[in-house]
């Protein structure tokens, strides 16, 4: 139900999304689309459409995407993998769920 449904990533991990209806465009220098999908982000910066940019923790950007940041043209958010929970997360009662819910939280930031 929100009223935004596209949101940029650089990984392939996000691409889940799309079964919730969000349209998930990656822009990742080792994908084929990448020129094209860097095109498509330019266009939705330039239209006010995005604002935000999603990588997944410990993950790689391309230097196009560091100069969108540093330029101030978008923001980069960190989603954070489920994969592990750290020693400080577990003594801080901090489980998936919670996890979970921060990554929601992020996505909103975009979507609504």
């Amino acid at each position: 139900n929100a009223p935004k449904n596209t949101i940029f990533t650089n990984s392939n991990a996000l691409k889940f999304l799309e079964k919730y209806g969000i349209n998930v465009i990656v822009v990742n220098e080792n994908d084929i689309q990448y020129e094209k999908n860097l095109a498509i982000l330019n266009n939705y910066i330039n239209e006010s459409k995005v604002s935000n940019f999603y990588i997944l923790e410990n993950s790689n950007y391309s230097n196009d995407i560091d100069k969108l940041v540093n330029g101030n043209k978008i923001t980069l958010l960190t989603l954070r993998n489920l994969k592990n929970i750290t020693d400080n997360e577990r003594n801080n009662k901090t489980n998936y769920i919670d996890i979970s819910k921060s990554n929601l939280d992020l996505l909103k930031k975009e979507l609504y």
